[in-house]
């Protein structure tokens, strides 16, 4: 997933200075080869009130502290593909840095992978976990770059129209494209597609205003949320720029797309029914159902486990699992830690 419309200012609004390194965010992430697994940023007071990084083992209610035990901001996470390694950013007074760690050796300062006055809203991990796309901005120049770990090199890309801000990417399923969001003043974004083989930039829709976009699994879709004439609502397009299909079709707000693992449903937030409400679309049927999470309203991020029976979500700085057939929702027991409303990114660990 790539946003939310009130989602990813953050950093251009503080005008923080960051060392650059590896990124991740902060929604609650599954991990990729234990299917209730997931990495989560999330605050306790009785730690200088800081932001650590958990991995949560959500079948058990158990969590395990990743982050150093410093005053900083931990968040930001990405499981590689492999679900081994991680890539996290720290936040301390006005200064980002961005790691990448593994499971079972603690993240030191000599696991960044880049230094650089900038800043910087996002990072993800190429489809075979040899690659990092990361944004950035210098100088009011908005940059995306790709980190190869293997020759240890940084390709940078930029958009002479397009210059004040780039964020957000989600990569094609073949590592040859990364789909970003880009806009002339920091606010109004339009969707580009970075070719990584000739670097070029190629505008994508740019007739729609967009706050999220999603490209599929395989490849085959794009799901987007973007501005109409009434509200924002979701749409669904392919990589060739196919007329886009609005498939939540409401008079209120659809927003926050994410793919489930096969790439053969769509689940989105909408406030269609009074309160935020998750929805679930499905590709091949054209049929969209409200997934019931009773009297728990889900807010910003979602996240699908690996096997896509299960999605994971925040409602009032807490973390919920709601199983996709029945609606039966789960808390996750985090102690005194709570998760962040507005600034969010969490994933399962990957399956193998």
């Amino acid at each position: 997933m790539i946003g939310f419309w009130w989602r990813g200012v953050l950093a251009g609004a503080l005008g923080l200075t960051f060392v650059l390194g590896l990124l991740v965010a902060v929604v609650p992430r599954w991990s990729p080869l234990h299917g209730d697994v997931l990495l989560v940023s999330a605050f306790d007071p009785s730690r200088c009130n800081n932001s650590d990084l958990l991995m949560v083992d959500a079948g058990r209610s158990a969590r395990r502290i990743l982050t150093p035990d410093r005053c900083e901001v931990f968040f930001g996470a990405a499981w590689s593909p492999d679900g081994v390694r991680f890539a996290y950013s720290s936040l301390f007074q006005t200064q980002m840095s961005l790691y990448i760690g593994a499971i079972g050796q603690p993240a030191e300062p000599d696991s960044q992978f880049a230094q650089g006055t900038t800043t910087i809203t996002a990072a993800g991990w190429s489809p075979d976990g040899a690659r990092l796309v990361y944004d950035y901005d210098t100088a009011g120049t908005a940059l995306v770059a790709i980190y190869d770990a293997a020759s240890n090199e940084h390709t940078r890309y930029t958009d002479p129209v397009f210059s004040s801000r780039a964020m957000r990417q989600a990569w094609s399923a073949d590592g040859d494209s990364v789909l970003i969001l880009m806009a002339r003043d920091g606010r109004d974004f339009r969707m580009g597609i970075i070719d990584t083989t000739t670097g070029e930039i190629a505008p994508f829709l740019t007739e729609y205003r967009v706050s999220g976009a999603a490209w599929s699994p395989d490849g085959e879709h794009i799901a987007f949320s973007a501005q109409t004439a009434r509200r924002p609502e979701v749409f669904i397009s392919t990589p060739h720029g196919d007329a886009p299909r609005n498939i939540s079709n409401s008079n209120f707000v659809d927003d926050a797309p994410v793919w489930s693992p096969d790439g053969r449903r769509l689940a989105y937030l909408s406030n269609r029914d009074g309160g935020w409400r998750l929805f679930i679309y499905d590709l091949q049927s054209d049929e969209t159902r409200r997934l019931d999470t009773g009297s728990i309203t889900p807010s910003n991020s979602l996240a699908w486990s690996a096997d896509g029976a299960r999605i994971a979500f925040v409602s009032e700085r807490r973390l919920y699992i709601a199983d996709v057939d029945s609606g039966a929702v789960t808390a996750v027991d985090l102690g005194d830690f709570r998760i962040s409303d507005t600034f969010t990114r969490f994933t399962f660990r990957p399956s193998s």
